[in-house]
């Protein structure tokens, strides 16, 4: 199995990226992984959020491959534990999943065109939280999950 991240817009924060960065390498220790920033639609008084939630997801849609697994992180989804999570990546594993694309929205979201066409959709939190800490806080998930399918003492 890979894991593709895909998120949307650019971290604004350094010290974000630094973690975000340092749990995908952890990440390489057990999968292969890989990260596409899909360019983040720019909000203007004018414009609809849905138009512009709408626009992120043409560009979310084309950067995932035809036969993807999709996981979108949002906060009207599944709320789980980490042991949980971590047996949700172990049954991908068990069934041969290839290629899971796990997608982050920019400032105002996913789209519901996204949440549609997602397998599972998953929540860190009802509260709502900067997407880029969310990238972070996803990648350091994701690592626990890995350590805890491997038996790693990291996840205590």
């Amino acid at each position: 199995m890979e894991l593709n991240f895909v998120f949307v817009g650019k971290t604004a924060f350094t010290d974000v990226e630094q973690t975000i960065r340092r749990y995908l390498k952890k990440i390489r220790g057990f999968v292969p992984v890989h990260v596409n920033i899909v360019r983040e639609e720019r909000e203007a008084k004018h414009r609809n959020p849905e138009e512009v939630m709408d626009k992120e997801a043409e560009r979310i849609l084309r950067a995932i491959g035809k036969n993807a697994y999709l996981v979108s992180w949002d906060r009207s989804g599944k709320l789980m534990t980490s042991e949980e999570y971590a047996l949700l990546l172990r049954n991908w594993l068990d069934r041969g999943i290839r290629s899971v694309y796990m997608v982050v929205g920019g400032q105002l979201g996913l789209s519901p065109i996204v949440l549609k066409v997602s397998q599972e959709i998953i929540s860190l939190s009802p509260m709502t939280f900067p997407h880029d800490l969310v990238r972070a806080i996803i990648a350091e998930q994701t690592y626990r999950a890995m350590t805890i399918i491997h038996g790693v003492p990291y996840h205590r």
